[in-house]
């Protein structure tokens, strides 16, 4: 039975966790990232301002969450990055129109955005500079607004076989305190794999879709290599 480290937030890794116990094995939960709210005023003003403009970007259920965790959110259609993002959309009533199934470059390249002003409700440690420029060279007019803070934690140091990583910021919380020497890792997107080699440890596995489900069995797969 390998033991599968998760680093997300709780929030986030029922599904996953779920999964890997069907599959036989056992998950790790070992936070490495703590996700905290903001001021209501500014929860308040990013909700003025999804009603306003033509598209909604969602990233991560965490947006919809910090944003929208107890009202509905607007008609205004919403372009998602997975289908977990495009699930925690649908929980609170929104208006679906694009589901990505890689990362999010890869999707603002398939859309077509000429002359739409996007919201995008991001974490902290969004690099806000590259994603408007993305979304500007798509035609896009970018409208970035932090919507959580995302703080990097040491995880606990209980033993694992495989680690899922879900974010290049999970990386920054796991590296404070535990090597990546001699384990295998599973990240959920290009993103969170350039932080990975520029630490100099690429990961085992990319997953093929952001989704920490998919991540968690790519991760029971290589715990399961002799």
């Amino acid at each position: 039975m390998g033991r599968i480290g998760l680093t997300s937030s709780p929030d986030r890794i029922d599904g996953a966790s779920g999964r890997i116990v069907e599959l036989g094995h056992e998950p790790v939960v070992l936070p490495c990232i703590s996700a905290l709210p903001l001021a209501p005023e500014v929860t308040e003003e990013i909700r003025r301002v999804a009603t306003s403009v033509d598209i909604v970007l969602i990233a991560s259920p965490r947006a919809v969450a910090a944003v929208w965790g107890d009202v509905v959110m607007p008609d205004t259609p919403v372009i998602a990055v997975g289908e977990s993002s495009a699930a925690a959309v649908r929980s609170r009533g929104g208006n679906i129109s694009v589901v990505g199934t890689s990362d999010l470059p890869t999707l603002l390249d398939a859309v077509e955005l000429s002359g739409r002003s996007v919201l995008y409700p991001c974490s902290s440690l969004t690099d806000r500079p590259s994603r408007e420029t993305a979304i500007s060279e798509t035609g896009g007019k970018p409208c970035l607004m932090v919507a959580y803070e995302v703080v990097p934690v040491a995880p606990a140091d209980d033993q694992v076989d495989v680690v899922v990583f879900a974010s290049p910021s999970a990386v920054e919380g796991w590296t404070s305190s535990r090597t990546l020497e001699d384990i295998d890792t599973v990240a959920i997107g290009p993103t969170t794999e350039s932080r990975l080699v520029g630490l100099g440890f690429p990961p085992s596995v990319v997953s093929d879709r952001p989704d920490l489900i998919r991540c968690a069995e790519l991760a029971v797969d290589l715990s399961e290599v002799p």
